[in-house]
């Protein structure tokens, strides 16, 4: 993602038994690092909304300064 080339960054759940997609998550700007815990919980960090440059949807969803996203699936 950069300025002019913005990109909506979504995480993308795949069951393993059908390798199919059963959800998707909007998720913060340059999200790495996903974990996953016994319970299914899943921790993604991600950046603040400016920096990198190029994430369209950060601020709108609520992404704007860094941290860790957690979601229960």
């Amino acid at each position: 993602c950069t300025a002019t080339n913005l990109c909506t960054p979504t995480l993308g759940v795949i069951d393993a038994s059908s390798h199919s997609l059963i959800a998707t998550r909007d998720i913060g700007n340059n999200a790495h690092s996903v974990a996953v815990s016994p319970t299914g919980q899943v921790f993604l960090p991600y950046s603040s909304a400016a920096s990198p440059a190029g994430c369209a949807t950060c601020t709108i969803n609520g992404f704007i300064n860094g941290g860790i996203s957690v979601f229960q699936f």
